[in-house]
């Protein structure tokens, strides 16, 4: 055996014979400082929203009834237009009662679509259109108190009218689908004779289809939106009461808004408007950039029925469930009855 090996063996049976028992285990140190939080998932997708509860909904009257506007005095009573029967019918405050404020009329069928409210004048204004595009649509001037027809105000050949707004002189502007904007100037006993704008930006780029339709007043800025474009466009009021000219809100990130259908649509705060989108089954808020004219869009609710108008009251909106696409033979989804007005939280 060799020299190293024999050291080898040696040091080995020393280590042996110099081990002594294994001495107790010693306590525990302390724990070690915890290690970084790993990276967090991904959220998971948005659930859908929940169906309205009961106390979210008004039912309205009758198989027909399609409502087309809506809008609301200060103490929360909602007037809803009906598109075919042409009644207007009054909600009350506590959502418990609904009764007719505006028969149809008898002689020539008369749907109602756009209503505005001039509660300071006791006066609620409604667009009148034949429903079979008969005779020329109106702008009709009611008593607020009692529903009686004061006034009515033939609009210019081949007019349909479909919203209103009154500015702070009490000149009224009239979206008209097919053409432009026509004028009610104060205290005026017809129709200016000249259209206030008719700017292509308004009109269908198909003869027949529905082009401009809600409109919202924004301190010296209209703003009208385009079902048949999907647009939204501003027209100043210049200072001579004139229309300035017309452009087009484009989405701040670039390209078109990308509305589907815009309908109905409310200002609910400088430079932001609600506007319904009928065919995509929701409502959209809209903020408006007036510097480079272009716009941000945020959903608010995806789950109506072909919401056709809303108002909004306090913090709620309460949307009309107008199918109106239906009522014309213009979308092959099933009619719902009964007909609705829905609560939405905006806030």
């Amino acid at each position: 055996m060799g020299t190293v090996s024999r050291c080898l063996i040696v040091s080995l049976l020393w280590a042996a014979a110099c081990a002594g028992d294994k001495g107790a285990t010693g306590p525990q140190g302390p724990q070690g400082p915890a290690g970084d939080p790993g990276m967090q998932g991904s959220q998971g997708p948005t659930g859908p929203q929940g169906p309205p509860g009961p106390e979210d909904l008004v039912q309205l009257p009758g198989s027909a009834f399609y409502p087309e506007s809506i809008n609301a005095t200060a103490d929360g009573t909602l007037y809803v237009s009906s598109a075919i029967t042409g009644e207007i019918v009054k909600v009350s405050p506590d959502r418990s009662t609904v009764t007719t404020f505006v028969a149809g009329d008898t002689t020539q069928p008369m749907g109602k679509t756009g209503v505005f409210i001039d509660e300071t004048g006791g006066h609620l204004w409604a667009c009148a259109i034949a429903t079979d595009f008969s005779v020329a649509t109106e702008l009709r001037e009611y008593s607020l108190a009692t529903g009686t027809m004061l006034n009515s105000y033939p609009l210019n050949t081949g007019g349909v009218c479909n919203d209103m707004v009154m500015d702070a002189a009490g000149n009224m502007y009239i979206t008209d689908s097919f053409v432009g904007i026509e004028r009610l100037a104060a205290g005026g006993t017809a129709i200016d004779a000249t259209w206030w704008s008719e700017d292509p930006l308004l009109q269908p780029t198909t003869t027949g289809d529905f082009a401009n339709d809600g409109i919202v007043l924004d301190g010296t800025d209209l703003f009208v939106n385009n079902l048949e474009q999907g647009t939204i466009i501003r027209i100043p009021i210049m200072g001579n009461g004139s229309a300035g000219t017309a452009v087009e809100i484009t989405a701040a990130a670039g390209g078109p808004l990308g509305l589907i259908t815009p309908d109905g649509m409310r200002g609910i705060a400088a430079g932001e408007i609600i506007t319904t989108e009928a065919q995509a089954d929701r409502i959209s808020k809209v903020t408006i950039n007036t510097t480079d004219n272009t716009a941000t869009v945020e959903t608010i609710s995806n789950r109506l029925d072909r919401p056709s108008a809303l108002v909004k009251i306090g913090s709620e909106l309460w949307v009309t469930e107008g199918q109106i696409f239906r009522a014309f033979g213009l979308d092959d989804t099933q009619t719902n009855i009964p007909f609705q007005v829905v609560r939405t939280i905006l806030f």
